[in-house]
């Protein structure tokens, strides 16, 4: 796979998954790739990720099963609902002659109701049980119930049917039966050709409205039928039409509930139908034994001959007393009349009720089940374009072919213009030379430095020779960069005496008084005694090629590549290690949501210490032929728009707040932005205005909007240029191709769409770990019980119907400034360390500018006598970076702040509330300002 990885790629559209490639004449990307589908798609065997994990096993079912071993696995069920129905009659059937008395009459509709009372009840937790004990246990707990339940409900059945089809129509117990469970057997048969329909016709509202008239018509035709004249034929054609009906709604009304209730929320739901259905049956049972135990005594008292009055008690409560007495008998025959009554005031109360159907049908959602279908906040991206196993190497040796002698690099601040022959052959000439300094396959280089054409060739070069780029942010203090150096141990180190304004003698000079180092080289301008990059340069050329070629087929795709702190390291150092495969790959997606093509020229400001400038800047443009503009070593607004203007470039990146630098300046004179179209903003919260500017100003119509983490490689989603304008204002767009994303509660549990939660990610692009650190790695990155491996971002996030996400906060506490993360422990450790301070407590607060600044929440050692606020930053800046430092500092009891810090009931601090406090403070000083 490796060996055929070396042939240039195929395009997007023909290109195979594993790397194998047969037409030299293709370039990776010259084009735009497909769109596909922008939000969760259909998994290789077709199984709708999104769905509830129920309805996934059953469409595996469907896909795996054959039609004939479908159909015999529903005969089967049939059978087992066909026979409990058959054993339920039998017992109801025995139930007439196992009671002493008839008189039981009066109590069976008690029973019935505390029954059903009972058994609607017990469905509350028992559906609680099986989503929180687990389904498997869960449903055989209530399986077990239920048996209980069959039997109970049997021991409760009204004998009213039985009944009457002795007494009244002379029939044997069997035979009754039958009469009295056409209702069931019904409704067992037809409950399929009701969701047959629902299936065909994808709606079941029309089919309810089609079943209330049948439903009513059965039930006011009994009240004409179910006389003692009467053939049992007419009473049966009304049982079935009340069956056809009834069982209609049943499955109509369930299916009116699920379509609307949230997977979280169904098993309570249809256990609060069930229960519902079980009262109202239990009501039903109460007035129809009212009725019947009202009428039946008054009228058997005005009835039966004067010649067994005596027995009018007797012949009242005792079946078989009834059944004593001969048809045709004057005391039958007054007996018949008696239940005729009984039965005919039963049916027009029943009818009656009935109607209130009507009412409850044209409440009912007229929803599409198949498309509103519940669904999972899980999405799965789509599956094109293909991915593909190329190293760095490769791939710039592969767009070497196809755009050699365009323009890969500009840097206006050093004159540079690199086209990609000049890229490449700077890249393998450094490579040569750090081979021959030892530097091999799993070995440790540094870089500290602005954004520069070189940066991009050490970037290059090391990844040729499979050692492991540690990237280094330009904001470190020598205390951060030198233990990230000596964590990393690395053995070269590339840097600049000055990074922008930020003098680096004082990092230099810690290094040479180390007794072990790394080798520095200095990148660009002022070396001193250090060897540069330019000698490297010039050893390189005069070292063969062929060492270099055939250590190169010793790096693979999966190796790790790159290491990008995504922390300090005054604490536990967190350094995400990210493989050629997942650079590649993400900056290829990437570049198709931008629709980035050769023509395209991207003004990148920045770094390229950041994933934003390296992968969604660099790469991006790499993979499909495209140029790349530095404007500046470090951001320079002013500097970024004669950029644009000069270079007349289609694309911008940044972060809110370097966007908000550039719309707070004048243009410069001439300025021309005519050509620029797209570019993603992006790195922290994005404020509406930003966005609207973007087009008002820039004439950015086709900016994206974007989410990602270093973890991640970075992007995990991304917009469309072609999304909807307030899609790309309001969402980061949908997931990137090959990724997953689920979004989870805190008890690690799937919330369903439209629910906020816990961002996760899994898919190709998550990092191999954290460098020498497995217990943050094991901390973020967790195997489900599937095997899959998600990686837990830490940000709170929300899912819509078309798979746009929407990031809504965060679960961990890190501070957004400008597109920086900022980690508060880091911070709060170094405030505390200081003899002044007893207790820090770090938070972000809200800004116009930087949309997060640090606020210190900070106690005093000695009530006051307390450092001044100025004393606190600079004592952060000696050991953490500048914008680690406190912008706002606040002492708890002083000034309006609280003396008692919130906790949470299990001591934690509320960190949400501290800064509520700060930002309050903050505006009642604006206002005494003003």
């Amino acid at each position: 796979m490796h060996g055929n990885s070396r042939e240039p790629l195929l395009s997007p559209a023909s290109s195979s998954s594993d790397g194998d490639f047969d037409d030299p004449q293709r370039p990776l990307y010259g084009a735009v790739a497909g769109k596909g589908n922008a939000a969760a798609t259909r998994n290789p065997v077709d199984v709708e990720s999104g769905l509830q994990d129920g309805v996934q096993q059953a469409d595996a079912i469907n896909l795996v099963w054959s039609r004939a071993a479908l159909i015999l696995a529903y005969c089967f069920i049939f059978l087992c609902s066909f026979a409990n129905a058959l054993q339920w009659q039998v017992m109801s059937n025995l139930m007439p002659y196992v009671v002493s008395e008839f008189s039981s009459h009066s109590l069976i509709p008690t029973i019935g109701i505390v029954a059903s009372i009972m058994s609607g009840v017990l469905k509350l937790p028992i559906a609680k049980m099986i989503d929180s004990w687990g389904r498997p246990q869960g449903l055989a707990f209530m399986i077990a119930l239920a048996t209980a339940g069959l039997v109970l409900m049997a021991l409760c059945q009204s004998m009213k049917s039985y009944a009457t089809a002795e007494v009244v129509h002379d029939l044997s117990i069997t035979e009754a039966g039958y009469v009295g469970h056409i209702y069931g057997f019904g409704s067992c048969i037809w409950a399929g050709v009701v969701g047959y329909l629902i299936r065909r016709t994808d709606r079941f509202k029309w089919i309810a409205w089609a079943a209330l008239p049948v439903h009513i018509l059965g039930g006011a035709l009994m009240i004409f039928f179910r006389r003692p004249d009467t053939h049992m034929t007419w009473i049966i054609m009304c049982q079935v039409l009340i069956t056809i009906g009834g069982s209609t709604l049943v499955v109509c009304e369930q299916m009116a509930v699920m379509v609307v209730a949230n997977h979280s929320e169904l098993a309570s739901v249809l256990a609060l139908l069930s229960l519902c259905s079980y009262i109202g049956s239990a009501m039903g049972s109460s007035l129809s034994g009212a009725i019947w135990n009202t009428t039946l005594p008054e009228a058997l008292a005005v009835l039966l001959p004067s010649f067994s009055q005596e027995d009018l008690a007797w012949i009242g409560s005792d079946l078989a007393k009834q059944l004593s007495y001969p048809m045709g008998d004057p005391v039958r025959i007054a007996i018949i009349a008696a239940y005729d009554k009984a039965q005919v005031r039963m049916c027009i109360a029943g009818t009656l009720v009935s109607l209130m159907s009507i009412i409850a049908v044209s409440m009912w959602k007229d929803v599409r089940p198949q498309t509103q279908r519940q669904r999972l906040s899980l999405l799965y991206g789509p599956v094109d374009p293909p991915l593909v196993d190329l190293t760095l190497g490769e791939l710039l040796d592969l767009q070497c072919q196809h755009y050699g002698t365009q323009e890969c690099i500009v840097t206006p601040w050093t004159g540079a213009r690199w086209t990609y022959n000049e890229l490449n052959q700077q890249s393998s000439q450094l490579a040569r030379s750090l081979m021959s300094l030892g530097i091999g396959v799993g070995d440790r280089v540094g870089i500290m430095a602005g954004n520069c054409e070189q940066y991009a060739s050490v970037f290059f070069a090391v990844a040729r020779i499979g050692a492991i780029l540690v990237i280094l942010n330009n904001t470190y203090t020598p205390t951060e960069a030198l233990y990230a150096l000596k964590f990393t141990d690395c053995k070269v180190f590339f840097t600049t005496k000055k990074i922008g304004k930020t003098d680096n003698s004082k990092l230099l000079a810690e290094l040479a008084g180390q007794k072990q180092s790394p080798d520095v080289v200095i990148l660009r301008g002022e070396s001193g005694a250090y060897p540069t990059y330019d000698d490297l340069i010039q050893q390189g050329r005069t070292l063969s090629n062929g060492h270099l070629y055939y250590h190169g087929w010793k790096v693979l795709a999966h190796n790790v590549c790159n290491l990008q702190f995504t922390s300090g390291t005054t604490g536990s150092p967190k350094a995400a290690m990210l493989t050629h495969h997942n650079i590649v790959n993400n900056a290829r997606f990437i570049g198709d949501r931008m629709r980035l093509t050769p023509d395209d020229i991207l003004c990148c400001p920045p770094p390229l210490f950041h994933c934003f400038g390296l992968v969604l800047g660099l790469m991006a443009v790499i993979t499909h032929g495209a140029k790349i503009v530095y404007p500046e070593e470090v951001f320079d607004a002013a500097a970024v728009l004669r950029a644009i203007s000069d270079e007349r470039c289609t694309a911008v990146h940044g972060v809110p707040a370097m966007f908000d630098t550039l719309f707070s300046l004048p243009p410069p004179p001439g300025f021309n932005c005519e050509r620029l179209r797209t570019g993603i903003i992006a790195g922290a919260p994005v404020p509406r205005y930003l966005m609207e500017l973007l087009v008002e100003r820039f004439g950015m119509t086709e900016f994206t909007s974007s989410y990602g983490l270093t973890e991640a490689s970075p992007t995990c989603f991304n917009a469309f240029t072609d999304d909807a304008v307030e899609r790309r204002l309001t969402t980061v767009g949908t997931i990137m191709p090959h990724a997953r994303a689920k979004i989870v509660d805190h008890e690690g549990r799937v919330v369903p769409v439209g629910v906020r939660g816990e961002l996760c990610m899994a898919g190709y692009q998550l990092q191999a770990g954290y460098w020498n650190n497995s217990e943050k790695t094991a901390e973020v990155m967790v195997r489900d019980e599937t095997g899959v491996l998600w990686l837990h971002t830490g940000d709170e996030a929300v899912f819509d119907d078309e798979g746009y996400c929407t990031i809504t906060g965060r679960f961990k506490d890190i501070i957004i400034r400008g597109g920086e993360n900022i980690y508060p422990l880091e911070i709060e450790e170094r405030l505390v360390a200081h003899p002044g301070v007893s207790r820090a407590i770090v938070t972000g607060l809200k800004d116009a500018h930087y949309g997060e600044v640090v606020g210190a929440f900070l106690q005093s050692e000695k009530p006051g006598r307390r450092p001044t606020d100025q004393e606190m930053r600079d004592w952060v800046r000696q050991k953490l970076g500048r914008h680690k430092a406190p912008t706002h500092v606040f002492w708890l009891g002083e000034d309006g702040v609280p003396a008692d810090v919130p906790l949470t009931g299990s001591g934690k601090v509320k960190k949400y509330e501290m800064a509520r406090f700060g930002e309050e403070i903050l505006r009642k000083r604006r206002l005494e300002k003003l």
